[in-house]
């Protein structure tokens, strides 16, 4: 899927408000600091997803990007960038060090950290979007690898650069049949890259093979509605033997089968809480193609038929079909959930892609009530995950799976919820400026709270205070007043229900 990114089409007035959010919705959140007046921001460019790699490739009139202290706290998959050097100089700076940047140079810096890019005459080059489960390298080798030119001189370095800047410049590789399959040899690369500047060859192999039980469930869990999954797929997209496959997964205590049942039964039970589709549909949707067998299996998981199940939730569909915003209620585990392998510190803080999307946790009792009042009561502080899990009395694993567990989301994004809710009634009720706003709803930054503003309610803040609402939801469950309708994003041929 590619997304063009075009200043020319849109007013003069909107275009440094428009390359703040099509560069936060589909990279990363940043401030941008122009060279001349806002009015004048100038940016070109497509930035495309290639599964594990996303790579980004243009030219804009910021001389100065940003990702502040605020921003590196949000619930962004953690994820590194390399910054390709096509020409003049660029600045990289990032954990107290700094690196100037000169044509065929390669540079890294993490998402988790606040970091600067400065090039006085306007950024420009290559970049490419890695998350750290793929990288599969130790987070303190990552950040260890920030703002340095990496391995100069050596002629891997050489053939990363000379690759990556084929991948970039060849648009008709973007839309080729399994385009995402460039990913795999792409990062290997980068890691190969990074391992060898810190001498380290060993300890680049060794997390790739402890973090492929990871990996493949992530993958299980990306594709669980295609009816068609199969062992076979799974460890093609993996490069790895279907035997070697099963082996990995029962070293983990893990029911490949059984994983991607209970994964799609989850699924389901959701979607029929909060979506007024119909049950087929739903199963549809979610990978299963004969009903009968659903049913039996939704039934033996949680104990009703999904007709009682949604009965049971009436209410709250009523509620979705008046456009009022609902909240998630606790849930229903399926009774043999197989195991799991444990997540990493970093995989731990991601969002759930089913983020409930309007409204607070649903106000039953149930464990986790007083750290969701202490949440609202402490959301304008500079709150972070480990900052929750310290005054709940937990590990910061212990603390997500819970809210997994009762909310099927996460701390940070039920954190964000809260904010995004007080700012819209700021927003409506007051003339307080953005800015302003941002600082009083805890989110450090007007940049950070446009990201999640325009994530959760549909529409950029100051289009809301305007009266632009957003649209009923989708068919796919998306906002219909999206960022990719607002800054003209050209789409490939991915079917929205992906997103499930």
């Amino acid at each position: 899927m590619s997304f063009i990114l075009d200043t020319q089409q849109v007013d003069k007035g909107d275009r440094a408000e428009f390359v703040h959010e099509a560069l936060g919705a589909t990279m990363v959140p940043i401030e941008l600091h122009w060279i001349n007046e806002p009015a004048e921001a100038s940016a070109h460019g497509i930035i495309t997803d290639l599964g594990d790699l996303t790579v980004c490739c243009g030219n804009t009139t910021a001389f100065r990007v940003e990702r502040t202290t605020a921003l590196a706290r949000d619930d962004m998959e953690p994820s590194i960038f390399v910054n390709v050097q096509i020409s003049g100089t660029s600045m990289v700076v990032q954990d107290g060090r700094e690196v100037v940047l000169e044509p065929g140079a390669l540079a890294i810096y993490d998402s988790t950290a606040p970091y600067t890019l400065l090039n006085e005459t306007g950024m420009t080059g290559e970049f490419f979007r890695i998350p750290h489960t793929a990288l599969a390298l130790p987070h303190n080798m990552i950040r260890q690898s920030c703002a340095v030119s990496l391995s100069p001189g050596d002629p891997l370095t050489t053939l990363t650069y000379d690759y990556l800047r084929r991948v970039a410049a060849d648009p008709a590789l973007f839309s080729a049949p399994n385009a995402d399959l460039i990913a795999h040899p792409s990062i290997e690369l980068v890691r190969a890259v990074i391992a060898t500047h810190h001498r380290a060859d060993q300890l680049a192999a060794g997390p790739l093979v402890t973090t492929l039980a990871l990996r493949v469930l992530d993958y299980a869990g990306a594709h669980h509605s295609d009816p068609d999954l199969s062992a076979d797929q799974i460890a093609a997209a993996h490069f790895i033997s279907r035997r070697q496959l099963y082996k990995v997964l029962a070293e983990a205590n893990v029911s490949l089968n059984d994983w991607i049942r209970t994964h799609r039964l989850e699924a389901c039970r959701r979607d029929l809480t909060m979506h007024t589709h119909s049950i087929a549909a739903i199963a549809a949707r979610h990978g299963f193609t004969n009903m009968s067998s659903f049913s039996r299996a939704f039934r033996d998981a949680f104990g009703q038929s999904p007709t009682e199940w949604r009965d049971r939730h009436a209410a709250r569909a009523l509620r979705l079909r008046a456009g009022t915003p609902i909240a998630t209620a606790p849930s229903t585990r399926p009774t043999s959930t197989p195991a799991s392998v444990q997540s990493s510190p970093e995989t731990d803080q991601r969002p759930s892609p089913h983020t409930p999307t309007g409204g607070d946790p649903a106000p039953t009792a149930y464990p986790l009530q007083p750290t969701l009042d202490w949440m609202r009561q402490h959301a304008a502080d500079p709150l972070d995950l480990q900052a929750i899990a310290k005054h709940a009395a937990v590990s910061r694993r212990t603390l997500n799976r819970q809210f997994r567990q009762h909310l099927n989301t996460t701390p940070l994004a039920v954190l964000a919820q809260m904010r995004v809710d007080h700012a819209k009634t700021l927003l409506e009720t007051t003339s307080l400026p953005v800015d302003r706003i941002a600082e009083q709803c805890g989110f450090g930054s007007y940049a950070s709270m446009r990201y999640h503003f325009t994530r959760i309610v549909g529409v950029a803040p100051h289009h809301y205070r305007h009266g632009d609402k957003p649209s009923p939801p989708t068919r796919s469950g998306e906002n219909g007043q999206t960022l990719a309708r607002r800054v003209h994003l050209e789409t490939g041929a991915r079917d929205s229900g992906a997103w499930h």
